[in-house]
């Protein structure tokens, strides 16, 4: 389960136990906006998160899994850049 809010920043969490995973505190310059998962490969294999803020920017993340001795984390792939104020985000996968 991902979160995103005002801070700019992203929370991973455990959907079962409730239990905070990891945070990508520096995710967004300002309010995070919307958050998009996506579970099939796109283009590079695993879980991908998408998020766009007020600040203009659109990332694309992807989902690194928990290994033995570190919590699951994400790994920014793509910043994009607009002038817009964005307040929606929808993604869509191409085979």
């Amino acid at each position: 389960l991902a979160s995103g809010g005002a801070s700019g920043a992203i929370e991973l969490w455990d959907a079962g136990s409730g239990e905070r995973l990891s945070q990508a505190a520096a995710a967004h310059a300002s309010r995070i906006k919307c958050l998009v998962s996506t579970f099939r490969s796109c283009g590079g294999g695993g879980a991908h998160l998408s998020s766009a803020s007020t600040d203009g920017s659109i990332r694309l993340w992807r989902l690194v899994a928990a290994g033995a001795s570190e919590p699951a984390r994400l790994e920014s792939l793509l910043l994009l850049r607009t002038s817009l104020r964005l307040t929606a985000l929808c993604a869509s996968l191409v085979s």
